[in-house]
């Protein structure tokens, strides 16, 4: 019993770190440096068995926000088709805007493709030894991403 409160004391203290220790850049897009998605390559998501870190070289900035690219044909087909590779909620973690509506930072490493849209989650050691959010999204995903849907309407209502 005791470990048990001290394993969700230590997630509890883990996730506020987490959400409250990095200033936000940019209430739309998850960034870091202005750079999305921790510089992968979003279109890799979609045509790669694992996402692939994106080069300086093949850059596109995009309303201040900065995507990298690992080649010439992945920023093309991005410039060619924005709206199919951007992940939803602009990159912030999904389960957290389902949860609560909340900007949580994302894993570029944990992401789900549904109904051809790519969703980012926030992970780290403890919530990996609780299932991890991804699992939990993907237990009732269309209901967790209805809601998410609603949340993030908000938020982009209240940025405005």
């Amino acid at each position: 019993m005791r470990i048990l409160f001290k394993i969700q004391l230590l997630a509890f203290v883990s996730m506020l770190y987490a959400c409250s220790d990095q200033p936000i850049e940019n209430h739309e897009v998850y960034t870091q440096n202005q750079v999305a998605v921790s510089g992968f390559d979003l279109v890799s998501y979609f045509t790669a068995e694992a996402p692939i870190l994106g080069s300086t070289k093949h850059a596109v900035e995009l309303d201040g926000v900065i995507y990298r690219f690992t080649n010439a044909e992945n920023k093309s087909a991005f410039e060619a088709d924005t709206e199919k590779y951007l992940p939803a909620y602009g990159g912030w973690c999904a389960y957290a805007m389902a949860n609560d509506g909340s900007l949580m930072s994302s894993n570029p490493d944990k992401y789900e493709i549904q109904d051809g849209k790519l969703y980012l989650f926030f992970d780290n050691f403890i919530t990996s030894i609780q299932g991890g959010l991804q699992k939990e999204w993907n237990s009732d995903s269309e209901a967790y991403k209805t809601k998410a849907d609603d949340n993030w309407e908000e938020h982009l209502k209240s940025t405005y």
